[in-house]
């Protein structure tokens, strides 16, 4: 854990990224069925909101920690704050479906940038440390918490969705105010120091170690079971009458809150077991409680197992990220391929999840929860398997 003032700052002003990020991602799938209602949009084209919100991170995950080595990180971070509050300010007073999905794709640029280099920096700064992740991690969980909250006092005051949208995008407009004051170590700083950032960019070597493709694909079927939650959750319970609007959008709010009390404790057991076990834990909880919530037409055992899948979830994305560590420092390259599997996981799982639910059924969507933590929990318990042996960092 960093303790001089100058790495406190910094910390602050990634956490506040980090609770930025999470109310922008949740807000979409808490305003879902208000825009579906609005646009006159099927569940298919819900789907493709999604998809090209995920897909706009996708992009910025490969491409950010590339372009960030030659116009610097900081440049490439206010870039992301931008896009945010251009994304969400424009989706405030979008007139059409066209411009709806040109200004969703354009918000998940800066998705792709804060999340990928935020998360790179803040591993580098703290050495890899699991508590400070944890930590960076639990304010994406609180702005997550906040941006449904946002709508529901919205709607609660008889104002429009649009409006939380809007306050959204001033907050980013902030953020990229943040990052211009920040004490941020840029890779090109020096010649030394952009002579061994290009030799990592063009760095493979990381190809040859198997944990690379397990964390890849650890965030792909992580990030794909979270996207079903943030974009589908709501509306699933409205359409099948589980729950009324006030319900839907508290659900999701109190799994998010499970997500923080879960990153906190996440932070505080890392000092005693080992990342790999909170992994396994993590998805072996999340198959228990998607089969309850899937199973679940009571709303008291709703909230139940939205409670566990948060806390389940919870130390997911924080905890690979800590075991890659030893990958992605320094490596535009290792970074930006490890974080598109999560981007692609929310591009293409909740849009599979649209496409069914448009021909089947909103639960037929919902479903395709349950084979996402199956495949989830088994990639945990690869990874606990090979963390037994030691692996030398692949420079």
């Amino acid at each position: 854990m960093v303790k001089d003032k100058k790495s406190v700052i910094f910390l602050l002003g990634n956490f506040y990224a980090f609770f930025i990020t999470g109310a922008m991602i949740l807000v979409l799938g808490a305003v879902m069925p208000y825009i579906l209602r609005d646009y006159q949009l099927g569940y298919d084209q819900g789907g493709t909101l999604l998809l090209l919100q995920a897909m706009g991170n996708l992009i910025a995950a490969i491409l950010g920690g590339v372009i960030s080595v030659y116009v610097g990180r900081r440049a490439v971070l206010v870039f992301g704050a931008l896009t945010y509050a251009i994304g969400y300010g424009g989706i405030a007073f979008a007139s059409s479906p066209v411009a709806l999905y040109i200004l969703v794709t354009l918000s998940g640029l800066g998705w792709g940038i804060i999340n990928n280099l935020v998360n790179v920096v803040v591993s580098e700064r703290s050495k890899g440390d699991a508590f400070t992740i944890n930590l960076l991690h639990t304010m994406f969980g609180v702005g997550a918490l906040t941006g449904p909250f946002l709508v529901s006092i919205a709607i609660g005051l008889d104002l429009d969705w649009r409006i939380a949208m809007a306050t959204l995008a001033t907050l980013s407009l902030m953020l990229a105010y943040v990052f211009l004051r920040m004490d941020l170590p840029e890779l090109v700083s020096n010649t030394d120091m952009e002579t061994q950032s290009k030799k990592s960019k063009i760095s493979f070597t990381f190809l040859n170690d198997v944990r690379f493709y397990v964390f890849m694909l650890l965030l792909f079927f992580y990030v794909g079971s979270e996207s079903i939650i943030n974009g589908w959750l709501a509306t699933y319970l409205l359409d099948t009458g589980i729950a009324d609007e006030y319900s839907a959008r508290g659900l999701l709010s109190i799994t998010w809150f499970a997500v923080i009390i879960g990153r906190l404790g996440c932070a505080l057991l890392s000092k005693y077991t080992s990342k790999e076990m909170l992994l396994l834990a993590g998805g072996l909880g999340s198959v228990l409680f998607a089969i309850l919530l899937l199973f679940s037409s009571n709303l008291l055992m709703v909230y139940v197992s939205v409670i566990g899948l948060g806390l389940s979830f919870a130390g997911m994305y924080p905890n690979t990220v800590a075991n890659a560590d030893y990958m992605i420092q320094g490596s535009g390259t290792a970074s930006g391929i490890m974080f598109s599997g999560g981007g692609l996981g929310a591009s293409l799982i909740p849009y599979i999840v649209g496409l069914r639910a448009e021909s089947r059924g909103i639960a037929a969507g919902m479903n395709t929860l349950m084979l996402t933590v199956l495949v989830l929990a088994s990639l945990c318990a690869i990874n606990f398997a090979l963390g037994r042996t030691k692996h030398e960092p692949s420079q």
